[in-house]
C-alpha cells in the first residue's frame, strides 16, 4: 500500500483571544503611525510609531495572552523548555489597494501576527513562501497541493493569532476592500542559552 511521509514541516500555529479585547483594540487604532511606509508605490501601509508596543500598560492583558501562547507552542510543537520574551512589537495599518511584499524578521525566534478585525473580502491576507528551498523544477501542474507549491496562504479570522518561525518569508496580497487591515506584529528571543556542548551548538545569551 502507497503512503506519503511528510518530511520537516513547518508549523504555522493558530490561536484566538480567549477575551473582550475591545479596549486594546480602540486603543491601537489610536496610537501615532509611523508613515515611512506609506509613500512607496502601491504599499499603502503605515506601522505605529511605538515599535514595542505590548510593553504598554493598557496592553498587558493581551501581552499576558501572548505570551501564554507562545510558551503552550514551544513547549507542545518544538518540545523545549525554551522561555521566549517579545522585543519589539508594532502595528500594522495596511490601506485599500495596499500590500506588504515578501519579507522575513532578523533576530528574532518566532514572529507573531495577531488579527483583531477581519473583514469579509480581506482572507486569507497573509501567505507564506518557501524561498529557502524553493522548486528549481517546474512541472506542468493540475492543481496546487503541499508537494508543489512555493507559496500557501494562510486563512485568518477575527481574533486570531499566529506564530511561525521568523526566517520564514511571508507578505501581505493587496487589500481589496475598502476599510483599512489591521494587525499587531512581534518578534521574540530568549535569555536562556541555546544549543548544547555535544552538538558544538551551545551558544550562552548571557
Amino acid at each position: 500500500m502507497a503512503h506519503i511521509m511528510n518530511l520537516f514541516p513547518v508549523p504555522i500555529y493558530y490561536e484566538n483571544c480567549n477575551f473582550d479585547y475591545t479596549e486594546e483594540y480602540e486603543f491601537l487604532k489610536k496610537e501615532p503611525n509611523d508613515t515611512r511606509y506609506s509613500n512607496i508605490p502601491n504599499w499603502k501601509k503605515q506601522t505605529s510609531a511605538d515599535t514595542f508596543l505590548l510593553r504598554k500598560p493598557e496592553l498587558k492583558r493581551l501581552r499576558d495572552w501572548i505570551e501564554i501562547t507562545l510558551d503552550t507552542c514551544v513547549k507542545n510543537i518544538y518540545k523545549s523548555q525554551t522561555e521566549l520574551y517579545i522585543t519589539q512589537s508594532w502595528w500594522n495599518i495596511v490601506e485599500p489597494g495596499g500590500c506588504h511584499p515578501e519579507h522575513y524578521h532578523p533576530n528574532s525566534i518566532i514572529s507573531g501576527v495577531w488579527y483583531p478585525e477581519v473583514t469579509m473580502g480581506q482572507t486569507p491576507s497573509i501567505h507564506f513562501c518557501n524561498f529557502q528551498k524553493p522548486n528549481i523544477i517546474q512541472l506542468n501542474l493540475d492543481s496546487r497541493n503541499l508537494y508543489n507549491s512555493d507559496m500557501m496562504e494562510a486563512p485568518v479570522q477575527s481574533g486570531n493569532l499566529i506564530l511561525f518561525p521568523s526566517n520564514l518569508f511571508h507578505g501581505v496580497k493587496p487589500n481589496m476592500t475598502d476599510k483599512n487591515r489591521y494587525s499587531l506584529s512581534f518578534n521574540t528571543w530568549t535569555h536562556n542559552d541555546l544549543g548544547n556542548e555535544f552538538d558544538l551548538t551551545y551558544c550562552s545569551t548571557k
